[in-house]
């Protein structure tokens, strides 16, 4: 069954962090797996304006969703994206970004990323609270299928929106880069910038975290932990994302380790890779995640990894991480020592995260996808 596959992009930007990459790298893989699979995908006009190279060969239809930001993303789900698809002639429209339209009659794929919202709404804004509880619930409610990307996020699809299971389909992502010849490179064939010289970092040990500063990433109780550790001893912590350097720019003075912490922002993919090859450990001190990818990108690249002790981070990383409470900043700095002073663990922790990266890939997720959309547009 040769399929004509709509994408609704009205998410990217640019800056949408994992869920861009998610979008990405399952649509390389899939064009891998199905060559005459067709794509049209639904997006902002300064998208089809200037569209990044990753979307070459696919079809973009402007959406103008006439106000800029969320708002804008929200009221083109709603209102236009569906009829945009109606005229598409598509089989089977995928939503990847949590959000979907709530009416028309294509069939529809949603993958709902998580439910933060619902898990830990005291760590949503009021607004955005509410007009996602009633956007992202309402098109899981109303797709055909829901994709999500670990065990534990099905779960909370089935106990928060009611979904059966048999609606619910698990397609975890991949480890290694599906844009990337073969599908990947091994750490020891990575190639690239060197990150203390791209970024004009110190010639000092240094632990990376990847994320935005939303509240959930809990990046404060890191920075604390980062403080309880002997100045002597203690690594630099780089972040990256958009939105920490103002909230933790005065955690990091009040704890005296302003001059251990580096804001790198947004970096680019050359960059980034850079400073997962250049880590000494890479640090996640969520209190919730949908999957938890930077783990496993971190264990692809042969970066030791310490991590939050919930569920969704037991269930991805297994064995192959250091563990602490993210409620403690005590248990945080210890599992830091720990991974960074201990060369037999850090040995481990190597070993094991590279046997379990491998067993994340992309092509795996496409044909979990491709069997969802042939299921959807069958009815």
């Amino acid at each position: 069954m040769s399929l004509h596959v709509g994408l609704d992009l009205l998410f990217v930007t640019g800056r949408a962090g994992g869920t861009e990459t998610y979008v990405r790298e399952l649509l390389t893989a899939l064009r891998r797996l199905d060559p005459g699979l067709r794509f049209t995908g639904f997006c902002r006009p300064a998208l089809q304006a200037a569209p990044p190279s990753w979307l070459a060969g696919v079809r973009l239809v402007p959406v103008d969703t006439a106000l800029p930001g969320p708002l804008g993303w929200a009221a083109g789900e709603v209102v236009r994206l569906p009829r945009a698809v109606a005229r598409a002639g598509v089989d089977v429209l995928h939503c990847p970004a949590n959000f979907g339209p709530l009416t028309g009659e294509v069939p529809r794929v949603v993958t709902v990323h998580d439910l933060l919202h619902r898990r830990f709404p005291q760590l949503v804004p009021l607004p955005v609270r509410y007009g996602t509880r009633f956007l992202v619930d309402a098109a899981g409610r109303r797709a055909d299928l829901v994709l999500t990307v670990s065990e534990a996020s099905a779960a909370d699809l089935q106990r928060y929106l009611g979904l059966p299971r048999e609606r619910v389909v698990v397609t975890p992502p991949g480890a290694f880069h599906a844009s990337s010849p073969g599908g990947g490179v091994e750490p020891e064939e990575s190639v690239g910038p060197d990150a203390r010289a791209l970024l004009g970092l110190p010639d000092r040990p240094y632990v990376l975290s990847v994320g935005t500063g939303r509240p959930h990433k809990n990046l404060p109780r890191l920075v604390e932990a980062l403080a309880i550790l002997p100045a002597g001893g203690r690594p630099l912590l780089v972040l990256t994302g958009g939105g920490a350097q103002a909230e933790l720019g005065p955690v990091a003075r009040q704890h005296g380790v302003d001059g251990d912490v580096r804001y790198a922002g947004w970096v680019a993919d050359d960059a980034l890779e850079a400073l997962y090859r250049g880590a000494c450990a890479y640090v996640m001190p969520s209190l919730f995640e949908g999957f938890g990818l930077p783990v496993i990108e971190a264990m692809r690249r042969g970066v030791p990894v310490a991590c939050s002790d919930i569920p969704v981070l037991r269930e991805v990383a297994g064995d192959a991480a250091e563990y602490f409470d993210p409620m403690s900043a005590a248990s945080i700095a210890a599992a830091l020592r720990q991974v960074v002073d201990d060369p037999r663990l850090r040995g481990r922790l190597v070993e094991d995260g590279a046997a379990r990266a491998a067993a994340y890939t992309w092509d795996r997720t496409a044909e979990l996808t491709l069997a969802a959309y042939v299921r959807a547009a069958r009815g």
